[in-house]
């Protein structure tokens, strides 16, 4: 009577190992999109500081993001197995130290090309992670998927247009006093 319900259980043991599985691939791949925004945005608030040093905001925004890449980074190197994709994570962490090593440094050529190349670095090899974890979407993920990277397009660029109307304002108000 046994017999009959092993490949039954075999069915079922199989499916739950797929579905935890596919559970991991999303955790990284969603981890990786994480990545390579804050990757992006970190270099662009780099370089916003440098044009206002004495915000004490951006530079708790900049420490706020550089924290979350290091949680991304946990995330994956807790959820993968794989030896090339922790060899890699080593790599982007040993990078990630280097972006905070210039944030205290003064604000040169020199470093911000250091900055620009690792935001570079960073997306280039997170880039290489989430290739070896993607599959095909079903109609559902890809639609979260389009709305979640129109919320990060959005929010970016707001943030852009934002960082635009502040410096404008602040030229303005410069401008004023100066002429006085």
């Amino acid at each position: 009577m046994y017999q009959n319900f092993r490949p039954i259980v075999l069915l079922l043991a199989l499916n739950m190992t797929l579905f935890a599985t596919t559970r991991s691939d999303v955790k990284i791949l969603e981890a990786t999109e994480n990545i390579r925004y804050l990757s992006q945005k970190i270099v662009k608030n780099y370089f916003f500081s440098t044009s206002y040093p004495q915000q004490l905001m951006m530079q708790n925004t900049l420490d706020t993001e550089i924290e979350a890449l290091g949680e991304n980074f946990r995330i994956i190197a807790i959820t993968s197995k794989d030896g090339d994709t922790k060899d890699i994570l080593e790599f982007l962490s040993y990078n990630r130290e280097q972006m905070l090593e210039l944030f205290g440094q003064e604000h040169n050529f020199e470093n911000a090309s250091l900055m620009i190349d690792y935001g570079e670095t960073l997306l280039e090899g997170v880039n290489s992670i989430a290739q070896a974890y993607e599959y095909p979407f079903s109609d559902e993920e890809a639609l979260l998927i389009a709305n979640k990277t129109l919320n990060t397009s959005y929010n970016a660029y707001s943030n852009i247009i934002w960082s635009c109307i502040q410096s404008s304002i602040a030229q303005s108000f410069k401008s004023y006093y100066n002429n006085r």
